[in-house]
């Protein structure tokens, strides 16, 4: 189950990054659809969503970088400074 949350929230996490970006920049066919309005929301709420999932994965990275092995510590590691940065 921790597995599956700490997954499913960091996925979410770098989706909600990556549509934030691509609503409110001049993509390819970012702006031929009517998305105005969940640009506006993403942008006013970009803290919100990040704290709400960072809150929802919290329990599975202090569990599993106390109990998993040197590897899957490090990789989770990277995952989240590539999130940070």
């Amino acid at each position: 189950m921790r597995k599956i949350i700490l997954v499913s929230g960091l996925i979410l996490l770098f989706a909600a990054e990556i549509l934030r970006v691509y609503f409110i920049m001049p993509f390819p066919g970012s702006q031929q659809s009517d998305t105005i309005g969940i640009a506006y929301w993403l942008g006013k709420n970009i803290t919100w969503i990040r704290l709400v999932l960072l809150a929802l994965i919290l329990y599975p990275v202090i569990y599993s970088l106390r109990h998993n092995t040197k590897w899957k510590t490090v990789l989770l590691l990277l995952v989240l400074a590539l999130y940070a940065t």
